[in-house]
């Protein structure tokens, strides 16, 4: 019984020794990374402190330094790679937006080839229809219409392959697509006639000059805001 006793105190004791040893083994690694100021050997003029007091640094000093040092670095490490964190969702959504940007150009490219007998206008709605050119229908054309589906009735000719609308900026909108946006573009188009209206042209001094205080840019985020 005794000599149980004694072997549970000793592996007590042996157990609490080799924590304090980890604990100053890290102690130790702490105190490593901190960097103080070298003392200089030159005197200067006049010895304004006691150089023994201003070099002079405990052990708990050390300590302290060493956990700012380690607080620091685990706030620059998680700020950092929060950032680039951001910087890689940023990079997957330009990505993505490339992605569509490409896709959009090579459709809009495809549909200007189409044949078409008209001036395409901006602003008008175009409808594509696809004919073939033999009896076997191994060739065929497609061919841009101002008449739609519905203007033809029972007496459409050939296939109906979808409408557009040709934008400004000589893109296509496919006609599903032409509601989302609309009561954005409405306000866009009513600014750009107000603003551009050429009887807020005036001379001054021989130049021609703008009056732009019809625009107010707090309304037009408020507008655009609003329909959202």
């Amino acid at each position: 019984m005794t000599e149980t006793l004694s072997e549970k105190k000793r592996s007590h004791v042996k157990e609490k020794m080799s924590n304090y040893n980890t604990q100053l083994q890290k102690n130790l690694e702490l105190k490593k990374r901190v960097e103080l100021v070298e003392s200089t050997s030159s005197k200067l003029a006049v010895q304004l402190v006691s150089q023994k007091k201003a070099t002079k640094c405990n052990h708990e000093h050390l300590m302290d330094l060493a956990k700012t040092i380690s607080t620091a670095d685990s706030h620059v490490k998680a700020t950092t790679t929060n950032r680039l964190k951001q910087i890689a969702d940023q990079i997957k959504r330009l990505q993505q937006e490339a992605t569509h940007i490409l896709e959009s150009a090579k459709r809009d490219k495809m549909l200007h080839q189409a044949a078409c007998n008209i001036v395409k206008k901006p602003g008008q709605m175009y409808y594509l229809y696809e004919k073939d050119l033999d009896d076997k229908g191994e060739f065929t054309q497609a061919y841009f219409s101002i008449m739609s589906p519905e203007d033809w009735g029972t007496r459409m000719p050939h296939r109906y392959l979808g409408g557009y609308r040709l934008g400004y900026d000589m893109q296509f909108t496919e006609e599903k697509d032409i509601g989302k946006d609309q009561d954005t573009w409405d306000i866009i188009h009513n600014i750009y006639e107000k603003v551009t209206d050429v009887q807020q042209f005036a001379m001054e001094d021989g130049k021609v000059s703008v009056a732009l205080d019809a625009f107010n840019v707090g309304d037009f985020s408020m507008a655009i805001t609003d329909k959202m």
